[in-house]
């Protein structure tokens, strides 16, 4: 499904329902597909946005070790 999708063709509610998605995916499987979403990242929210979303995922790791 994530190989499919182009910036251009997702829009906030799509991008929800993909968030909403990958949610219910065990954590080793979402941060798999997490690589896959950086350009949709960028193109909704900018590179700071891709840069938080790789802060946040350092902060988990540093919760979970």
């Amino acid at each position: 499904m994530i190989k499919n999708l182009t910036p251009s063709s997702v829009d906030f509610p799509l991008w929800q329902q993909i968030l909403n998605s990958l949610a219910s995916l065990k954590r080793a499987d979402f941060l798999k597909n997490l690589p896959q979403l950086a350009p949709l990242i960028i193109h909704l929210g900018g590179i700071e946005a891709l840069r938080e979303t790789v802060v946040a995922v350092e902060d988990v790791r540093r919760w979970w070790k």
